[in-house]
This record gives C-alpha cells, sequence and structure tokens, in this order.
C-alpha cells in the first residue's frame, strides 16, 4: 500500500477532520497554533492525521495521532510520525499522552514501544490510567 504525507491545508481540512480529537479540531478551528500532518492512500483519500503543537521553545505537544483500522500496519503511521519529526528537527522533544480506552490506544502503545521508546510515567492503579511518552530523538 503506498500512502502520500504532508501538512494539511485549510481547503483539505475537511477530510481529515474525522481523524483528529475534538480538542485538535478545536484548536485549529481558534487558529490556534496547531500543526497538522496528513496521511492519504495513493487515490488520494484521507486515512490518517497526527495534529498538535508547541508547548515550549523545545517540547512539542500530540494532540491527535491515529491511523485509520482498514491501512494501519502498512507504513502510514511510521510516515507521519517521521514526518513530524523531520518538522521539528533534533531539537524539540515530543510528548504524547493517552488514556487507556480502546484498541486505537493500544495500537499508539503498541507503535510507541516498537519503536523503542519508554513511558516516563504510567499509574496502572489510577482511576484513568494515562499513558506518557516523553520522546527525545
Amino acid at each position: 500500500m503506498q500512502f502520500q504525507v504532508g501538512s494539511i491545508k485549510r481547503e483539505q481540512m475537511d477530510l481529515f477532520f474525522g481523524f483528529l480529537t475534538e480538542q485538535a479540531v478545536h484548536a485549529y478551528k481558534a487558529k490556534k497554533n496547531t500543526a497538522i500532518i496528513g496521511l492519504a492512500t495513493s487515490d488520494r483519500t484521507a486515512c490518517g492525521a497526527l495534529a498538535g503543537h508547541m508547548e515550549d521553545t523545545d517540547l512539542f505537544a500530540v494532540d491527535s495521532f491515529y491511523v485509520h483500522p482498514k491501512v494501519r500496519r502498512h507504513g502510514g503511521g511510521t510516515m507521519l510520525w517521521e514526518a513530524l519529526l523531520d518538522e521539528l528537527g533534533g531539537d524539540v522533544a515530543v510528548r504524547i499522552s493517552f488514556a487507556e480506552t480502546s484498541d486505537d490506544t493500544e495500537a499508539l502503545y503498541e507503535f510507541l514501544i516498537a519503536r523503542g521508546y519508554a513511558e516516563s510515567s504510567y499509574d496502572p492503579d489510577d482511576e484513568s490510567p494515562v499513558h506518557r511518552f516523553t520522546i527525545v530523538e
């Protein structure tokens, strides 16, 4: 399966809203400093997106990272992730946090672990456990 990845232009946003969290869509619509990278199949069908914002001069917070289940495990998520890291350069850490809520979060957890990233914090006894990864390349 072949993919295209790149920054999403304003006129393309409606195609990618279904792959973003409400928080990411709201930040985008409020014209906050949100970076959004889209993933599309070779026939230009939207199938994933990654969005986030700078929290500090050296920390980028991922607000949303999703690849449609039908196209997972074909390299699209890796392409999104690498596009983000390329865009940020080597001087910015990336933080991603997510709650244990569904198979989607389990897939994200496995994606990060497969890349050799370790959790920076996690408390399984918490009422709603949250996985936190801070990645410094």
